[in-house]
């Protein structure tokens, strides 16, 4: 026995070392081609005649049958897999919307017309081991984006080359084939090739099998299991890959299987072959996916047994990737499973979702919020018809919350998913924006609300911040509003009760309402007077004219936060004859100084007596804005259309700040004499949007974030001229706004002083940008087009004339 173990030992040792001697020689594998299978004889002619090519003969069928070699004794023996999966995709191209055909029409691009199953047929042409390599790389283009999946590439296949070398140091036995792959030099270049062909394919099967991948997707997210493969990246990435390869053929094979891997669901997402599957949850749900390929008792059960998982914590494939860097530690990689690719209109599904975290709202609010911004777009857009640049992009996001109620069933389950995906993963993809947003622009603000219905702008700011203060410990205390605005050389204010005051018999508000210029009322300012108190008085308010300068409160210094002395108040305010009543301002941003850039400080003050303590009664105040109507009455009040201007124009507020000038307040008409005749009115500041601005300037988004929005909305209107073309939800870790194909113009705009901002927002659209951007493109490509022209045929352009 001892002789016989020496003599087969040095036979083994003799074919070993052999074999080495053999093989040790630098074969083309592209010149290596076997018999198609049946099933996949139709990929070949779907091709264009340059990818076909390249998967005979070029660098990429020389990928696919090194790798084929140098992984196929791991390989376990699936027939049936590889004739279901050839069936498949022969299924897919038969689609002409999925593979159309390339014409002189489509001009240099004609050769990249079609489906991309490059790396399909190169795996067909070259042996069942390389179709599973190319199922592999399904499997990590799914899981990883493309730079991710490249390292794990390399990785593997440098692991899997140190593994055949050790073998051969121990003398164990090696197909020829695997020995001579293992000494081929595989490229990060070549690896990333064959990546980029199967996330080419995975792309357009994806839009084939679009039914059953939503489906999916819905059933699989409620479904808990983990990666269970242990180990090195290499052992995670074989053993997920076998393990995925030998389920799918036992179900083909009609053996019900039971999903104890995330893996198994991953192959399924990625090779577009659906079992049908039986849920375990709160109860036993039967799926059926219709796919023919499958017998209908071959089922797959996910969730027989529940694995505990943290709170918001998605399950992923977690890998120590060393080739993701050239240098340094090994670095931990996630898989991205949840990540896709969606349509433009399906992506403002996300950006949707990411609007409404800066409000702030919790997940269970997301369809109350979906359902009031359709609400509101059938308010706005048909009186908004292209003529508001300004509010362009809410109507966006009116539109795309339409659409998701437009979809249905399914598309509405996968549109949920979409815009909770953006609601916890887009917090960037505005840009970085501290604090929140109004939420629902203000709109369900139950004062704005009320404010919105007054025709009049000065009673509007009135009623809006009467109804803020009475919701606060304001009312507690004796409070005045104040308006002061400057009408040519002189100054007019109004002062008004936050709610009757007690000597009041009549239980009504008051006002008083006055002119400041040191002089003696001239007609013009009585008859204004006159016609204003006539105005206030018919909304059953009393109102005052103070006509004697003794009588006018005045400010004890020029500061802006300067006491006002009241002398001989009135006695419903203070009913000490001949005592004066000295005013303190409540330090709430209210005035509109900094929107006119003049020295005084114009617009709304609220007011106490002296003795009052502001800063409380300030935080009061602020907690009253950010009151929230029930949902039922706000979609009540916006569904109102009486107020569609109000509307338009208090949401135009949200992106740019009113233009308000003196001139603004004057209106001017020519009498029958031809002489201009000066008139005083307030009418004209419902033009210039200062009581709008009141309401909102709070909440006013940053430039950054309307910014993104508007490279989103010409994003649109570019993938509108590309049908079928989608949109990476990697975009979501992006910030739009810093996108380096806008042009200069743009950017400039946004870092522009306030008037030319404002002004450029007012006068051009999202729609004027794509336009001039595509003019530019078009004089660009046409210039280069005269310069290639010229370079190969320089003698045309000395030629006699």
């Amino acid at each position: 026995m001892a002789s016989f173990g020496k003599l087969q030992g040095a036979i083994t040792s003799f074919t070993n070392e052999n074999t080495a001697a053999l093989v040790n020689v630098n074969l083309d594998f592209s010149l290596f081609r076997c018999e198609t299978k049946p099933e996949y004889l139709s990929v070949g002619p779907a091709l264009t005649v340059q990818r076909r090519e390249e998967a005979e003969t070029g660098q990429i069928h020389r990928t696919a049958c090194t790798l084929g070699f140098l992984f196929q004794e791991m390989l376990p023996d699936t027939p049936s897999l590889f004739k279901a999966y050839g069936r498949r995709v022969s299924e897919i191209l038969a689609q002409p919307n999925i593979n159309p055909r390339g014409t002189p029409d489509d001009g240099p691009f004609q050769s990249f017309v079609g489906a991309d199953c490059t790396s399909i047929w190169a795996a067909a042409t070259s042996s069942d081991a390389s179709i599973a390599i190319h199922l592999l790389a399904c499997m990590l283009a799914r899981a990883f984006d493309s730079k991710t999946a490249t390292s794990i590439w390399f990785e593997i296949v440098q692991e899997r080359k140190e593994q055949v070398r050790r073998l051969i140091k121990d003398n164990k036995m090696i197909h020829p084939h695997t020995h001579l792959a293992s000494q081929q030099v595989i490229s990060r270049g070549d690896l990333a090739t064959w990546d980029t062909s199967a996330r080419a394919w995975l792309r357009r099967a994806d839009e084939s099998k679009a039914w059953e991948k939503s489906q999916f997707a819905l059933i699989i997210e409620n479904v808990n299991l983990p990666f269970t493969a242990a180990g090195t990246t290499y052992a995670k990435v074989t053993a997920t890959w076998v393990r995925s390869m030998e389920v799918l053929n036992s179900l083909l094979d009609n053996l019900p299987q039971q999903a104890n891997d995330r893996a198994i669901l991953l192959a399924i997402s990625s090779w577009h072959l659906h079992p049908n599957l039986l849920v375990f949850q709160s109860k036993a749900t039967n799926v059926d996916m219709k796919d023919r390929l499958f017998p209908p008792s071959a089922i797959l059960s996910l969730g027989l047994e529940y694995q505990l998982q943290k709170e918001g914590a998605n399950v992923r494939w977690s890998l120590a990737l060393s080739h993701l860097r050239y240098y340094g530690a090994p670095v931990p990689v996630r898989s991205n499973e949840d990540l896709s690719r969606v349509s433009i209109t399906q992506f403002w599904f996300v950006a949707l979702g990411s609007l409404l975290r800066t409000w702030n709202l919790q997940a269970s609010e997301l369809l109350d919020a979906i359902n009031w911004l359709d609400s509101l777009n059938k308010l706005i857009s048909p009186a908004a018809n292209g003529q508001y640049p300004e509010v362009s992009w809410i109507i966006a996001f009116c539109n795309a919350a339409s659409n998701f109620l437009k979809s249905g069933q399914i598309n509405t389950n996968l549109g949920l998913q979409l815009v909770k995906f953006g609601w916890r993963r887009g917090r960037c993809l505005f840009g970085e924006v501290p604090g929140t947003h109004t939420p629902y622009f203000g709109l369900r603000n139950p004062y704005i609300l009320k404010a919105l219905q007054e025709d009049d702008p000065i009673n509007k700011g009135i009623i809006y911040l009467r109804a803020v203060a009475s919701g606060t410990e304001l009312r507690k205390t004796i409070t005045l509003l104040s308006f002061t605005w400057r009408i040519l050389d002189d100054i007019y204010h109004e002062w008004a009760t936050v709610k009757p005051a007690c000597q009041n018999r009549k239980a009504t508000n008051e006002r008083w309402i006055y002119f400041e210029n040191g002089t003696e009322l001239l007609s013009d300012h009585i008859s204004f007077l006159t016609e204003r108190r006539s105005l206030i008085q018919s909304t059953g308010e009393e109102c005052y004219i103070i006509s004697s300068s003794d009588d006018i409160p005045y400010s004890l210094s020029d500061l802006p936060d300067s006491p006002v002395l009241w002398p001989n108040p009135p006695q419903d305010l203070d009913p000490k004859v001949g005592v004066d009543y000295i005013i303190m301002r409540v330090p709430v941003k209210l005035e509109l100084h900094f929107l006119t850039k003049l020295t005084e400080s114009q617009g709304y003050s609220i007011r106490v007596k002296q003795d009052a303590q502001t800063e409380s009664l300030k935080a009061e105040f602020y907690r009253g804005l950010t009151a929230v109507e029930s949902l039922p009455k706000s979609l009540e009040a916006i569904g109102n259309p009486r107020i569609v201007a109000p509307v338009l124009r208090f949401l135009r507020n949200i992106t740019v700040r009113p233009v308000i000038t003196h001139s603004s307040l004057r209106k001017r008409k020519r009498s029958n004499t031809g002489v201009v005749d000066g008139r005083f009115t307030i009418n004209n500041l419902n033009h210039n949007h200062a009581v709008d601005a009141l309401m909102i300037h709070h909440g006013r988004p940053s430039r950054s974030w309307l910014q993104s929005v508007t490279v989103l909305q010409i994003a649109t209107l570019v993938y509108d001229q590309l049908p079928g073309a989608t949109v990476s939800l990697l975009t979501v870790e992006l910030e739009l706004y810093k996108a380096l194909w806008l042009p200069e113009k743009f950017k400039e705009v946004y870092e522009a002083d306030d008037k030319t901002y404002d002004s450029s927002l007012s006068e051009i659209s999202a729609v004027d940008w794509f336009q001039s951007m595509s003019k530019a493109c078009l004089k660009s490509l046409a210039l280069r087009i005269y310069a290639c022209f010229f370079l190969f045929f320089p003698a045309l352009e000395n030629r006699p004339k």
